[in-house]
């Protein structure tokens, strides 16, 4: 009987043994999977902040050109809104006038804004290879704004207390 129960422990034995082994087997495939499944979760999580920084920028642009687009319609008739100017003169001309283009067509008695004036009844001669504002080699094309209404134009700002022409 002693000899029976000696070799049933040894058999125990074996079976935990093997039991054992394939625990730990076990143990090391779940380990691996779980640091995978981590690195995937790392990936993504930074796969999704970048997303939602790029929205958040996207979301910020769409809000500032949102405003911007809002801020010209409702300064709406400026004199830039009247322009049509050749390609390549855009930057001379913003340069040379400013802000004065954000300014209104307004009458002759308001305090600021662009105002139409009558031609001159005796035109001063331009002096030689100057071409005047009116002739059509101008690289202003129709209909331009200072052509539009008369073939001068005053910028009137009675707050400072000045007219300019152009």
């Amino acid at each position: 009987a002693l000899k029976g129960d000696f070799d049933a422990a040894g058999a125990a034995e074996t079976a935990a043994v093997a039991a054992a082994a394939a625990a730990d087997e076990a143990l090391v495939a779940a380990e691996a999977a779980r640091a995978e499944t981590q690195q995937r979760e790392s990936d993504a999580r930074a796969l999704r902040s970048e997303a939602e920084g790029e929205a958040n920028a996207l979301r910020a642009e769409v809000t500032a050109l949102a405003k911007l687009v809002e801020r010209d319609t409702a300064e709406g008739g400026q004199v830039l809104d009247l322009l049509r100017v050749e390609g390549g003169y855009e930057k001379a001309l913003g340069a040379a006038l400013a802000d004065d283009l954000r300014a209104p067509e307004v009458g002759h008695d308001a305090k600021s804004g662009w105002a139409a004036l009558p031609g001159y009844s005796d035109p001063q001669t331009l002096p030689s290879g100057v071409k005047a504002l009116s002739s059509p080699q101008v690289p202003c094309s129709r209909p331009c704004w200072l052509k539009s209404v008369a073939p001068w134009r005053a910028r009137i700002n009675r707050r400072r207390g000045r007219t300019s022409l152009f």
